[in-house]
């Protein structure tokens, strides 16, 4: 599944493209809107964003430089420019970006459908070539049986708190061949499977493909479906300031914003399913005992849900139910309420499974088999249902009403009611108060 975030500062713009990518199946897109460049930049930064379609010019800030944000934050990140203004100046900037296209918008629907197509055809094509390449600098020997039982030493006795100061202990890394600097900050990273990880060296090369651009990283095999992950950021040294704090903040939500794609890959190329449990905070890799017991403890909450595909940040995490992660209806239960709760606002695949700590892909299968329907069409539903409830029982105005169903424009609220009940919503409401 791609994430597509469209961005224009005109409302009947964006729900009119909303609805013409409902349809759209070559790829599975998770949709997300902003109105506003501002608005789409807290998103970028936060979430990682496969494609970008947004309007050139608006408000403080232009589409040129929300498409800089994107290509620093998310570097394999599509961008379409569809914008009103035939100017050269626009086009030429625009165009000598990274990963651009550009087009008008007096251009037909078809034209833009092309356009993403091509797009994501280029992105899927990169992540194939991006993972040729890593396999093939990557080949590497077996390690030796001893610098294997090395290795499984010294992470045991740090995991268990085991703490020691003296020159061997501080060079053990180098001398088991991790490149993990001992004073270093470092985030842990817990990856539970539902069977035993016997392709270890191929999810490392997933990871590294991935990740390996701009973060150092080890692991240690805890038990034959688990395994800890431990990130280092190549740029940072080993004092702390606040420059390093912001890196590594920047750091974790790289590593959070391609677990996903990780998952996805995985999947597709290993048939394993990974659960992913990040630690709360980086540390350094001498002092990880208190993190791993974090994470061990949800590990713990969750381990008789393996089944399912998640994605849980121990210093977020709060269970879901008391004693063991929800089974399948309880789950089902909580998304529909988190739906019906925020059903007047921007209601991504992403949004809604950050709640169940779910990936987004897999969530939206998992609600198909769950209840027989997609999770879109329940949202219409729920969507449907309290705009009939507004308009038999209050005086809200129609574009209030639009506003609380979650529609940024009153025109498509009204075409998706009439096209829901075969009644405008003014026809509707009169319905109900017929002179006796």
């Amino acid at each position: 599944m791609y994430k597509l975030l469209i961005v224009d500062d005109e409302p009947n713009i964006i729900d009119g493209l909303m609805m013409l990518f409902s349809k759209y199946d070559k790829y599975e897109l998770d949709i997300i809107k902003a109105l506003s460049a501002e608005e789409a930049a807290k998103i970028l930064s936060v979430t990682k964003i496969d494609l970008l379609i947004t309007d050139i010019k608006m408000g403080n800030m232009s589409g040129l430089e929300l498409a800089d944000i994107a290509n620093e934050m998310w570097e394999d990140c599509r961008i379409i420019f569809l914008t009103g203004y035939n100017d050269f100046n626009y086009v030429y900037e625009a165009i000598n970006k990274k990963n651009v296209k550009y087009m008008l918008k007096t251009e037909c629907d078809s034209t833009l459908i092309r356009m993403v197509t091509a797009s994501l055809d280029e992105l899927t094509q990169d992540i194939e070539n991006k993972m040729l390449v890593e396999y093939a600098k990557n080949i590497r020997q077996d390690m030796e049986t001893a610098v294997n039982m090395l290795k499984q030493e010294f992470y045991n006795n740090l995991l268990s708190g085991i703490t020691r100061t003296d020159e061997q202990i501080i060079s053990m890394p180098k001398s088991i061949g991790s490149q993990l600097h001992p004073s270093k900050p470092t985030l842990i990273v817990c990856s539970k499977a539902e069977k035993n990880l016997l392709i270890i060296n191929k999810i490392e090369d997933i990871i590294r493909s991935f990740l390996g651009g701009s973060l150092l990283f080890d692991y240690f095999i805890i038990d034959k479906t688990t395994i800890l992950w431990m990130f280092q950021p190549i740029a940072l040294n080993s004092a702390e300031n606040e420059k390093n704090k912001m890196q590594c903040q920047q750091a974790k939500m790289v590593i959070k914003g391609n677990l996903e794609t990780i998952q996805n890959k995985c999947k597709a190329v290993l048939n394993v399913n990974l659960t992913f449990i990040l630690g709360s905070k980086f540390v350094p890799l001498l002092n990880l005992h208190d993190e791993y017991v974090l994470v061990c403890n949800v590990l713990n909450d969750i381990d008789n849900s393996c089944d399912h595909i998640m994605i849980i940040d121990a210093g977020e995490y709060t269970q879901i139910e008391h004693g063991d992660m929800p089974r399948t209806h309880n789950i089902i239960r909580k998304i529909n309420t988190f739906i019906k709760n925020n059903i007047d606002s921007e209601l991504s695949l992403t949004k809604i499974a950050a709640a169940v700590y779910f990936n987004p892909s897999y969530l939206s299968r998992f609600y198909k088999a769950a209840t027989g329907k997609n999770i879109i069409e329940y949202i219409s539903e729920v969507r449907l249902e309290i705009a009939k409830n507004l308009l038999a029982n209050t005086q809200l105005k129609i574009n209030q009403i639009s506003l609380k169903t979650g529609f940024t424009s009153p025109s498509y609220f009204t075409a998706f009611f009439k096209k829901s009940t075969g009644l405008s919503p003014k026809e509707y409401r009169d319905s109900f108060h017929k002179p006796v």
